[in-house]
């Protein structure tokens, strides 16, 4: 009889974002970095000498462009090399902007994740940071919110609200479902 492996449940009464990682203040990072709004840019600041940590620091860090690039996009910046924690760009663009760690999260409006310019970003709740995705790579029709049907070799829009898909409609064409889906679309977002 084989034994299964139960996944451990979270502590009670914490929500998922009561784990995330606590990011520096903002003033501590106006003492390391320098934010560029308009390009969205991060660099390292020089540092008032201390010790050898600075000088060295100075040496090869200061006026660089701060992070990498990680391969799901996203820019990551290690701030404590003792502790080896890494940020991410855009929350650290946040803070320096507007002085506070949002509580919500922070979105990419035109979808590209290295763009940490401040018009760029903004803060939503979970479901319109998913209702910002783009298409999925299976998508076959070309179109967000439209599929084949088989069985009728029809065109369907399907849109997803409140946790469910609510289906929209058959259509000829790929267009025709496309327009139905994005009229439903501006109608369920207000857009």
């Amino acid at each position: 009889m084989a034994v299964r492996q139960i996944a451990p449940a979270r502590r009670a009464g914490k929500s998922k974002s009561a784990f995330r990682k606590k990011y520096p203040s903002a003033e501590t990072l106006r003492e390391l970095l320098i934010y560029n709004p308009c390009t969205g840019e991060l660099r390292w600041k020089r540092r008032p000498h201390r010790d050898w940590r600075d000088l060295r620091h100075n040496r090869h860090k200061a006026g660089r462009v701060a992070g990498t690039t990680q391969p799901g996009g996203y820019v990551f910046i290690g701030i404590d090399h003792a502790k080896q924690y890494r940020f991410l760009a855009h929350r650290i663009a946040w803070i320096l902007w507007y002085g506070e760690d949002p509580t919500l999260e922070i979105d990419h409006i035109n979808r590209i994740k290295n763009d940490n310019r401040i018009t760029n970003l903004r803060t939503v709740d979970r479901s319109a940071q998913a209702r910002n995705k783009g298409m999925y790579s299976n998508n076959t029709s070309g179109y967000a919110g439209v599929s084949l049907h088989k069985p009728s070799n029809k065109w369907r829009a399907a849109i997803g609200c409140g946790g469910r898909i609510r289906h929209i409609g058959y259509f000829d064409t790929p267009e025709e479902a496309s327009a139905a889906y994005q009229r439903e679309k501006v109608r369920r977002d207000g857009l």
